[in-house]
């Protein structure tokens, strides 16, 4: 054994986080923290786990979010594998200081090799609770919903390719005078250094209506900065298009969802079959 570590808890308070350019402040605590290396002679090898038995992150005086860890690595003198991550997440035990209803489950593993040439690889699947996202991040108008991921993705050196796709149900979204509810939508993504695509999106509204679409982005990364003495790459034009197409939405179902509460059920209505849109 080469190293062995337990920590009753550790605080972070005043901290700040930078999303999007906008800052974030949140206090960070972890409850009974373990950590484990050994080597393993037999197959020059290397292995940590890692347990954080509550994770406590909370933005401001919004509701904290408690969580679990658990992480495995096993590395080796020219490579490194993450065997297994999980985090999960959801309410506080009311007799103890753990996530014991978890919302939030993520799974992940992955392996790096070449360390002078990096190549890696990863996937991952889970369930995401849009309620922690607000409470996280405070991004306003999420009111509910959970979110199936799965993805995956390799890549070696400036190439990558990341491939995922996305299910959401009973989402929620609540601003000023837009009250959506009982959301469901699906959607495909296929990334690479080149190309942001998002097909396949199908949303449905609990009111009524349909919205399909994709989105595409390419040349959305930033040109690599050139080495000494050689020319520095010509910037390629940056350029997204988005198509929609709406169908089986009412007036009904529209003010439902858009308009303040005394411009709803006006007393007629029509529908609109399907329209088609594109920026």
């Amino acid at each position: 054994q080469i190293f062995d570590l337990a920590v009753g808890r550790t605080v972070l308070n005043n901290g700040v986080a930078i999303l999007n350019e906008r800052q974030i402040p949140f206090n960070l605590s972890v409850n009974n923290l373990a950590a484990q290396v050994n080597y393993v002679p037999l197959r020059d090898r290397y292995v940590a786990t890692l347990h954080a038995e509550d994770v406590v992150a909370q933005r401001g005086a919004d509701t904290p979010v408690h969580s679990i860890v658990d992480a495995s690595v096993d590395m080796g003198r020219n490579n490194a594998d993450l065997v297994s991550l999980v985090l999960q997440s959801g309410p506080q035990g009311k007799k103890q200081k753990t996530a014991l209803s978890q919302k939030t489950v993520l799974r992940a593993s992955g392996s790096l090799n070449n360390f002078a040439a990096p190549q890696w690889q990863f996937a991952m699947n889970g369930a995401i609770d849009a309620l922690e996202i607000r409470a996280l991040t405070g991004t306003p108008g999420l009111d509910g919903g959970t979110a199936q991921l799965e993805a995956k993705g390799h890549g070696a050196g400036l190439q990558f390719v990341v491939d995922g796709n996305a299910r959401i149900s009973g989402g929620a979204y609540r601003t000023g005078s837009v009250n959506a509810a009982g959301i469901t939508a699906d959607a495909v993504a296929h990334i690479t250094q080149n190309l942001i695509a998002v097909t396949g999106i199908h949303a449905r509204l609990a009111t009524g209506g349909a919205i399909t679409g994709e989105m595409r982005i390419v040349n959305w990364l930033a040109p690599t900065t050139a080495q000494p003495g050689q020319t520095a790459p010509k910037a390629a034009q940056e350029q997204g298009t988005i198509r929609t197409q709406l169908a089986g939405f009412t007036l009904d179902s529209l003010l439902d969802t858009v308009a303040p509460q005394r411009f709803r059920r006006l007393g007629f209505d029509t529908r609109s079959e399907e329209h088609t849109s594109e920026l």
